[in-house]
């Protein structure tokens, strides 16, 4: 039976720490920091035990900034460029507080301070819980290598997690999507139309080229990433076919006349250069300037065109499901959970709808 022991130090300002001790399956000493709780060290000793009874070796002494730099590196050619700008980003923000301990020392606990540290320092909850997705990922593939026996990231996920504050989706009326239109600058109406009428996201619409035009539809494959010339799959990875209504396509009709008189390239909307357009310049220049133009005071972001697009499909009769296949959801529950309260506010007589459909209307 495998023997270990629990090591309890007292500093000269009376904090407690531990550590465990035992024998691996190759018979060599290991001793290894837990934390200030005796119950963590007693379940890191015993899942240590457990280990070696089945014969599984000491975890690396390797650093958590050398691993996760090498990790980075193997992936930098398997991932999409603007995935790997986001794992780098995430490491750099993890690396000055976890970058000095080694892989085998971290515990859920290190990881839930890092996170709260982050958050402390001025990080918002939703950046600290995106950089925990490279930092599960990383781990996983640490385990998988034999450098770690368990994956620290995966034990109490629900706690490794800062709780984001519910942030209701503003979206247009059917009034102000005119009024909005109307006001649009005349190089971005047509994106605005596309945004309003399909719900795309502004990344992917940026990316469409006109070989995507297909009859009444538009074939969404690409997005664009970051601020830079980057173009990677779309957001789930799953290129998707949304409907155009005929005032739509003539839309795009009128804009690919007058496009050619200066533009013969495959980018449906270039800048004068030829380029991708800059999202961050159609919010601030031309999204804000139609807002202010239409008379629409309260804030309302460009992404909010995706909401609006769902409330005038929704007003107009047509189901959640079709919203869902729209705007590229892989589940109903994802449109139910971001739009179900739009087509809530849009069913209130539907029982009253679907009698006088089949009865007629009430005597």
């Amino acid at each position: 039976m495998a023997r270990g022991s629990i090591i309890e130090r007292v500093a000269k300002d009376g904090a407690r720490t531990f550590s465990i001790k035992y024998r691996d399956a190759a018979g060599r000493q290991v001793k290894r920091a837990v934390g200030p709780s005796r119950r963590e060290a007693e379940r890191a000793l015993a899942r240590a035990l457990a280990d070696v009874e089945r014969g599984a070796l000491a975890p690396s002494r390797e650093l958590f900034a050398e691993y996760a730099e090498r990790w980075l590196e193997e992936h930098r050619h398997r991932i999409e460029r603007g995935t790997y700008l986001d794992y780098r980003a995430a490491v750099a923000r993890l690396v000055p507080i976890l970058g000095q301990r080694r892989l085998r020392d971290l515990t859920p606990q290190h990881l839930r301070d890092a996170l709260g540290q982050l958050h402390a320092g001025g990080l918002s909850p939703k950046t600290c819980n995106n950089t925990v997705v490279p930092l599960r990922l990383m781990l996983a593939h640490a385990v998988e290598d034999g450098l770690l026996m368990r994956n620290p990231a995966e034990r109490g996920r629900d706690r490794l997690r800062i709780k984001e504050e519910h942030v209701e989706q503003e979206f247009l009326s059917a009034q102000e999507v005119v009024a909005y239109l109307d006001a649009a600058p005349v190089p971005y109406r047509p994106i605005a139309e596309l945004l309003v009428g399909t719900g795309a996201r502004i990344s992917e619409v940026l990316a469409l080229e006109w070989a995507d035009l297909d009859g009444d539809g538009l074939l969404i494959r690409r997005s664009l990433k970051g601020r830079g010339e980057a173009v990677g799959s779309t957001k789930n990875d799953r290129p998707r076919r949304v409907d155009l209504g005929p005032r739509l396509s003539r839309v795009l009709d009128d804009h690919r006349a007058r496009l050619r008189e200066h533009y013969d390239g495959p980018l449906m909307f270039p800048r004068r250069d030829g380029r991708y357009l800059d999202r961050t310049y159609v919010s601030s220049r031309w999204h804000h300037r139609a807002l202010r133009d239409a008379g629409i005071e309260r804030p309302v972001r460009l992404h909010d065109l995706r909401g609006s697009a769902v409330a005038l499909w929704l007003r107009a009769g047509l189901p959640l499901v079709y919203a869902q296949r729209q705007l590229g959801h892989h589940d109903i529950t994802v449109t139910a959970k971001h739009y179900g309260h739009l087509e809530r506010e849009y069913l209130t007589n539907a029982a009253a709808t679907a009698e006088a459909a089949l009865w007629g209307a009430p005597g």
